[in-house]
């Protein structure tokens, strides 16, 4: 039978209560205090994927309030841009593997971030204006995204429950329409001066000089420990992805 929303709540309560409760009891004992672990908050809604035409490139999902994290901790949405379908397919199969796999999906989040170099996505009030990290609170919320301009209403920007947060854009401050023109905009590039590559989201891309884009999209909880000595992850989300054309104005 086909969990409701409620039973997820439920079964996500229950899951947070026993690490809680596992965490006093070894506590209690005079064993080392566990970190409690973070579950997956993320529901998805609408999962674009390379296929998807201009009307359904967007990303819509929710989130579930984790009853177990502190006020420091937030959700956050990584991106990366490929140019290669290959690698792509390559690399989120990994991480999907190792979502569903029980002894290895809370180390997915370091492995997406620290071995395949996922940024977090930014966004501003309007181009040229600072960039900021996009984090969403601990709480129920309904999320959407789009990357990419074509034509009103299918414009880039976030919502969150319908309300407008900003244009989404990469780490660097730097618009996701590649096909277009002028100081935001910039298409992705394989970068061989060092200096260059700390400054840019875009270093790893595979050589060539084609046209054609892949932007896949995570999301994923964190929380600093009650040390501060470290960062715990939920496992994390695969929100899908979306094929850009650099050689096109509207995607």
């Amino acid at each position: 039978m086909k969990k409701t929303y409620s039973d997820r709540r439920k079964s996500l309560f229950f899951l947070v209560l026993f690490a809680v409760c596992l965490s006093f009891f070894n506590a209690g004992c005079g064993l080392d205090v566990i970190d409690s672990v973070l579950e997956d908050p993320f529901y998805t809604d609408n999962v674009p994927n390379i296929e998807s035409g201009y009307e359904n490139c967007n990303f819509k999902f929710s989130t579930v309030k984790l009853d177990n994290a502190n006020a420091f901790g937030k959700g956050y949405i990584y991106y990366k841009i490929y140019n290669n379908s290959n690698r792509k397919n390559t690399e989120v199969n990994n991480i999907e593997s190792m979502t569903s796999d029980s002894s290895r999906k809370y180390n997915a989040a370091t492995t997406l971030i620290n071995t395949y170099s996922y940024k977090e996505l930014h966004y501003v009030s309007s181009l040229g204006g600072s960039a900021a990290t996009l984090s969403l609170d601990n709480d129920s919320q309904d999320i959407y995204i789009r990357l990419t301009n074509y034509a009103d209403p299918f414009i880039a920007q976030i919502t969150v429950d319908n309300g407008a947060v900003g244009i989404p854009v990469r780490y660097n401050g730097k618009s996701f329409d590649f096909g277009r023109t002028g100081e935001n905009y910039e298409k992705p590039v394989k970068l061989t001066n060092s200096s260059e590559e700390s400054a840019s989201d875009i270093r790893l891309l595979d050589s060539g000089n084609g046209n054609t884009f892949y932007v896949v999209l995570f999301g994923v909880f964190s929380m600093p420990t009650e040390s501060f000595e470290k960062i715990i992850y939920s496992p994390v989300h695969y929100l899908g992805e979306v094929k850009i054309d650099a050689g096109a104005e509207n995607n």
